[in-house]
């Protein structure tokens, strides 16, 4: 790749599948949050009878516009909808939510680097469970989907960008962003096009936290630069390179 020897100048993590396994969480809010909108039960759902279709629903859709259209029905005004009501449905859920095993001694090992999260969750949701969790002291910033334009959500960069920039990261070297789904691996790739057009020589290289479900990237169009299995594979991956 070419970007071994060059400096780490921060970790950005995904928040949902790769901090934290939310899967239990969002399936609740999530029936509840389809059933108020559209009537529908969740027994009448396939992608939300089980933890396990949910998750593969997750998997096979490019973001959450195309979970609610093709697999519980939603038109673009219920999406939006959907969204509108995101944040409140979540702090109603008393689902406690942990981080992976690991990864709070992870979080720790990069306490000498700026972390941050860029996620499509709520951002006070993310702050109090890892406020929870002990960790929160650790993350110089949290962008949530509130911080964004509801059509420039990920896998477009504007997030990842943003938070780029309120931190005052170096125009070179070498910038971690980690998360669980294609669509993390699209958006640092997007934010590389940026980031060259602008004439930066800061890189974004891209890590599929896969501890969750175990599943290869296979068909993915957006590849990962590294894959990691297990949560303490992130700090040998990000050993490879120059850090501070």
């Amino acid at each position: 790749m070419g970007t071994s020897k060059k400096l780490v100048h921060g970790i950005f993590w995904d928040y949902d599948g790769t901090l934290a396994d939310t899967r239990i969480k969002n399936l609740n809010v999530t029936r509840k949050l389809v059933k108020d909108l559209s009537g529908k039960n969740y027994q009448d759902i396939p992608a939300l009878s089980t933890i396990e279709n949910y998750t593969e629903a997750i998997r096979s859709s490019r973001d959450w516009f195309e979970l609610y259209k093709k697999h519980f029905g939603f038109n673009s005004e219920l999406i939006d909808e959907a969204g509108k009501y995101w944040t409140e449905y979540q702090q109603n859920d008393n689902t406690l939510i942990d981080l992976f095993p690991g990864m709070s001694s992870v979080i720790q090992s990069f306490n000498h680097l700026p972390q941050a999260v860029v996620s499509m969750n709520a951002k006070d949701t993310i702050t109090d469970n890892l406020e929870r969790n002990g960790v929160l002291p650790y993350f110089k910033m949290i962008v949530g989907y509130e911080e964004v334009d509801i059509k420039r959500q990920k896998p477009k960069p504007d997030g990842l960008l943003y938070c780029i920039d309120q931190l005052s990261i170096p125009d070179s070297g070498v910038l971690i962003y980690i998360g669980d789904h294609e669509t993390d691996m699209q958006c640092a790739y997007n934010a590389n096009v940026k980031l060259e057009k602008s004439g930066r020589n800061l890189k974004v290289v891209s890590i599929a936290a896969l501890y969750s479900d175990g599943q290869a990237p296979n068909g993915w169009q957006f590849q990962p630069d590294y894959t990691a299995y297990h949560v303490k594979d992130i700090a040998g991956i990000v050993n490879n390179f120059q850090v501070r």
